[in-house]
């Protein structure tokens, strides 16, 4: 996908009025909104996808429909098998020629769930009707000799009363009758032999698109079809006939969606017909599906592009496939929001994107990718005039036009036999001109009228340079590596006076050796840090020179940055000793590390954001340091940040707040207002059982299970089935890596395990009692279902059963010889000679038994 740029454009539109010239049209009129602007929007773009495909899992990357069950899975049908989605793993369900209880077809046109959580699937060939407490399938032919070009089902409906409406295909409209358990065959004129593309209904109503027939208006009650909307109509005529959605939004306009018009919206005050077309904004107009979000946007997915429809501005985003975070094809099929507020979409070729404002936090940028070359580690940057300009270390200078959202490479003049020759270590703005200071020691001047490079200045030993800036007098401040040229001190005349020794009251002069970063924290006083001897303090003026270890407080030796932030607080980052801040005063530093929940001690830039908070990043991860309550929080790729591994210095703050790091495959950019704690609390669902390491399925030989363990309430144990595992998971969608879990087995365990991100509980030799088997858990940012903590005296499971998952196990004792029972010989019962056990997770759990069973339950 290297170098495809995503088409992300805005149209805004002004009614005007279009004649339509055919004589269908005559008697009314189309409203045609004409678009008087467009523009790219990258730098506001609000949704960044992530993917799901096959290599993670799912069946087949055509995905046509999207469908959220009351439990939460998400189910996804495509051209090759019905795959259900728990946030971690697909489970597929595929036609089996030899098993009349698989579905009966692998190309899947829709889905709905009844009442009793039965989920119908309509297939290429028939409907289905999942039982998911057994995992079975009946299926349902209009044709019964399972004539596929007779079966195909299109759509489905389920009306408030419950009842199923099922659309065919050449076949017309059918009702799925409970009594008989048939589909009978709704015979209207307008609906004999029509092809039902999609229906929904509203207020006892189903409106039908149809193929041929226009939109078509079933009342429920009367039995009937009372109203229509076709080319022909006298009042409000549409543009085709040929319909292949219907959506009705909250203020009850109704859009229909046709594959060669577009999109054409019902609208009742005033009564009047209004398109959407290629010709006022929309991508294409072959439309596929139609949505309409919680805010009230409506989505239109077409064959080239996701349209963003606000029906109160009349502007249109477009977003196409392309580079990193775009959509993972451009021909959208389906539209799912979920409730937790997870955007699913499903296209044609490229499976499944999908977006949740709580799961995207840090826009990933490749510029390798966008301008298909190779341009080694991005290291520091700054910002001029809306564009970022990047050090690469191989690439030369990169430029980011933060609004186009473009790159452009710019590589310094070659030297011939020089392989560094385009290895940029750091940047400055100074005067409208770009300093880079390269890895062989030159600083060159780089002009923002001609884009051409100059070499300005060149360092003895030509060791790298990695510091640029200007003290507040006016000179050039050059941090080196150099062993004895570190820092140097440059005045801007045509002579260039370089200063590298420095007066020490008292001692001469000093040489800085390995000079990283420098600060100054006021008049001619800086603080320097090095790649080798810490950090040192130096007042120019007084000639004071002064060094820092161990002995204040800073263990660190290899200096990466240096912050004075709004406060007049000192802050040191190092790549070996964490972050630490610097008491000027005291002379004392206070220190945070891996101790203090840093995720690394090897931090490469701090930077101030606008939020009372440091951002820190770290070889591996991003931190959160807020300095109201002095906490940590982390960031890493379970988060979504996707660069790999953090450059040194490379970091600072935007004009608009946002934060760049950079690293060696990219960079992010962030905007840490919009970091926000994900508040969905998500169901916990019990996913497998498995008793002496085999899984249980409903109604196997096991004869444990006679419905599916996530609605299973209970189940009894045999005395040779005490041996079992426990599948668990929470349903959030995102970055479910970090959800967590406790669970208990009340009457077994004396207190909650904690198990962290593992969804399995483990237990062994249960004794005879009964239990309650309890998992509760956290989304990704700790938020838990707290409900679930006061299970403790058993509350009842309908109070918590949304949250928990619950489980009453019932353990029977063995008895071959009902007069060897211990308690007939006084001997220990199996709860008395338990020792505590462990369930792997390596807490210690006291067995607390159930009652034993009486004389009389022992008889029985």
């Amino acid at each position: 996908m290297g170098g495809v740029l995503l088409f992300f454009a805005i149209f805004v539109a002004s009614k005007n009025t279009l004649s339509l010239k055919s004589s269908t049209y005559e008697k009314t009129f189309c409203t045609l909104l004409l678009a008087i602007s467009v523009q790219f929007l990258f730098a506001n773009q609000p949704y960044h996808f992530s993917h799901l495909s096959v290599k993670d899992g799912l069946s087949q990357l055509n995905v046509t429909c999207i469908y959220q069950d009351k439990l939460g899975y998400i189910w996804f049908g495509t051209r090759n098998g019905l795959n259900k989605f728990n946030g971690n793993s697909f489970e597929v369900y595929w036609n089996h020629a030899d098993d009349p209880h698989s579905i009966s077809s692998n190309i899947i046109n829709c889905m709905a769930e009844d009442a009793e959580g039965n989920l119908w699937i309509g297939t290429e060939n028939g409907l289905n009707r999942l039982d998911k407490n057994k995992n079975e399938f009946k299926r349902y032919h209009i044709n019964q000799q399972e004539n596929k070009d007779k079966n195909k089902i299109t759509s489905l409906c389920l009306d408030q009363q419950g009842t199923l409406w099922v659309g065919a295909a050449s076949e017309g409209l059918f009702a799925y009758t409970p009594q008989g358990d048939s589909l009978k065959n709704i015979s209207t004129k307008e609906l004999k032999g029509n092809w039902v593309n999609d229906i929904i209904e509203r207020d006892h109503k189903l409106y039908i698109a149809s193929y041929n027939k226009g939109l078509l208006i079933y009342d429920l009650q009367q039995q009937a079809v009372v109203r229509s909307f076709q080319q022909n109509s006298e009042s409000l005529p549409i543009p085709s006939n040929r319909i292949r959605k219907v959506h009705i939004d909250r203020k009850g306009n109704i859009w229909l969606g046709n594959d060669t018009h577009g999109v054409y919206v019902i609208k009742h005050d005033p009564a009047e017909v209004v398109c959407y077309n290629t010709r006022n904004g929309l991508s294409n107009n072959n439309v596929r599906c139609i949505n309409e979000s919680p805010s009230g946007e409506i989505w239109i997915g077409t064959f080239d592009g996701l349209n963003i429809l606000n029906p109160v501005t009349n502007r249109i985003q477009t977003y196409r496939y392309g580079t990193q975070g775009t959509l993972s094809h451009h021909s959208i099929y389906s539209i799912l929001f979920d409730r937790m507020q997870t955007i699913w979409i499903g296209t044609y070729a490229g499976g499944i994107s999908y977006y949740n404002p709580y799961g995207h936090l840090f826009d990933f940028y490749s510029p390798s990718s966008s301008l298909n070359k190779t341009l080694g580690i991005l290291g520091p940057a700054i910002e001029h005039d809306g564009t970022l300009y990047i050090g690469a270390e191989g690439g030369g200078l990169i430029t980011f036009d933060l609004e186009q959202q473009t790159f452009q490479q710019y590589i310094l003049p070659h030297n011939p036999g020089e392989s560094m020759q385009s290895v940029i270590k750091t940047v400055y703005y100074d005067k409208n001109r770009i300093l880079c200071g390269t890895s062989i020691g030159e600083i060159y001047e780089f002009n923002l009228h001609n884009h051409h490079f100059s070499l300005i200045f060149q360092n003895n030993d030509r060791n790298p340079i990695y510091h640029i800036s200007k003290s507040i007098s006016g000179e050039l401040i050059v941090g080196s590596t150099s062993p004895k040229e570190g820092l140097m001190f440059i005045s801007d005349t045509p002579s260039l006076h370089v200063q590298t020794e420095f007066a020490v009251k008292g001692e001469g002069t000093f040489r800085f050796a390995s000079v990283i970063c420098v600060c100054e924290i006021s008049n001619d006083v800086f603080l320097i840090g090095t790649k080798e001897k810490g950090l040192f303090f130096y007042d120019k003026i007084n000639h004071s020179l002064l060094s820092y270890n161990h002995t204040n407080g800073l263990t660190a030796k290899h200096i990466s940055s240096i912050l004075k932030d709004r406060s007049g607080r000192i802050w040191i980052s190092s790549m070996d000793g964490g972050l630490s801040e610097f008491n000027i005063t005291t002379e004392q530093f206070t220190t945070y590390n891996e101790k203090s929940g840093l995720q690394s001690n090897q931090v490469c830039k701090v930077v101030e954001g606008a939020d009372n908070s440091l951002w820190i990043s770290t070889l591996n991860g991003i931190s959160r340091l807020d300095l109201r309550t002095r906490s940590i929080t982390n960031y890493n790729k379970e988060s979504g940040i996707q660069i790999q591994e953090f450059s040194p210095c490379a970091g600072f703050r935007l004009s608009d707040n946002r934060i760049f790091f950079a690293g060696n495959n990219g960079f992010t950019l962030f905007n840490p207002n919009d970091i926000v704690t994900n508040p969905n609390v998500p169901p916990i669902i019990l996913d497998k059982l498995y008793i002496n390491n085999k899984l249980v399925c409903p109604n196997d030989k096991e004869n444990v299970l006679q419905e599916n363990i996530s609605t299973q309430k209970k189940i009894v144990l045999n005395h040779n089935q005490t041996n079992i595992t426990i599948e668990y998971c929470a349903l959030n969608y995102i970055f479910n890596s970090k959800n967590e879990y406790s669970y208990k087995l009340e009457g077994f365990d004396s207190d909650w395990n904690k198990v962290g991100n593992r969804r399995t509980a483990y237990y062994t030799n249960i004794p005879a009692g009964t239990y309650r088997f309890i998992v509760k858990g956290s989304n990704n940012d700790g938020i838990w279902n707290e409900q679930g903590s006061h299970t403790g005296n058993r509350c009842p499971a309908s109070s918590v059963e949304n949250l928990v998952g619950l489980l009453d196990i019932q353990c029977r004792r063995h008895c071959p010889d009902r007069f060897h029972h211990p308690l007939f010989y006084g001997e220990e019962t199996p709860a008395k000679q338990h020792q505590a056990q462990t369930d792997g997770s390596g807490s210690a759990r006291r067995v607390l038994s159930g009652t034993e069973p009486s004389l009389h339950q022992l008889l029985a």
